[in-house]
């Protein structure tokens, strides 16, 4: 709604104009609701590991604010980020309020402001070097091979069923 501008002034000062005469005010009901927190899986896995599972916890958290935007909130997400990760780990992370368009929601309050992820993580197949075998006895004429050629990349991961794997050397 619009609401006059009054300038209360001291005695003995004049007042000239007033800019603006009037000033819109909008206001909104403070809500919260209650989200269950999804887990937002790593953008990005080493090739050599696999998320078996997630879990959070709380399972669920407020979402305070102006209805407008609380309205908005579709999901509330809380990443992932395994890092250097080669093992099963927990860590805090923040939960983030986004609308259906996957944008994010601002500003709300989230309670709690960070909630407990579980991950689970198991190492699959097995990075072993690469060898190059080069039968260098026979080159072009006007070539020499100097040096050992290497493998490029110098690991690779294989995967199959363990017992095969246990038997590879390496």
């Amino acid at each position: 709604y619009e609401r006059e501008v009054h300038v209360n002034v001291p005695d003995g000062i004049r007042k000239v104009t007033t800019n603006p005469e009037s000033i819109t005010v909008e206001l909104d009901t403070v809500v919260s609701k209650t989200f269950d927190v999804e887990i937002l899986p790593p953008a990005e896995v080493p090739r050599n590991l696999a998320v078996t599972s997630t879990t959070v916890e709380p399972q669920q958290v407020s979402v305070t604010g102006v209805q407008t935007n609380v309205d908005r909130v579709a999901r509330v997400l809380v990443p992932i980020d395994l890092g250097e990760q080669t093992e099963s780990f927990s860590q805090f992370a923040e939960p983030i309020a986004f609308d259906a368009n996957n944008e994010r929601v601002e500003p709300v309050e989230i309670d709690p402001g960070r909630v407990r992820v579980r991950v689970e993580l198991i190492v699959t197949g097995k990075e072993v070097p690469v060898f190059v075998m080069c039968e260098c006895d026979s080159v072009a004429e006007g070539f020499v091979v100097i040096g050992q050629p290497q493998a490029n990349p110098a690991n690779v991961i294989i995967d199959g069923p363990q017992e095969l794997l246990d038997q590879v050397p390496f």
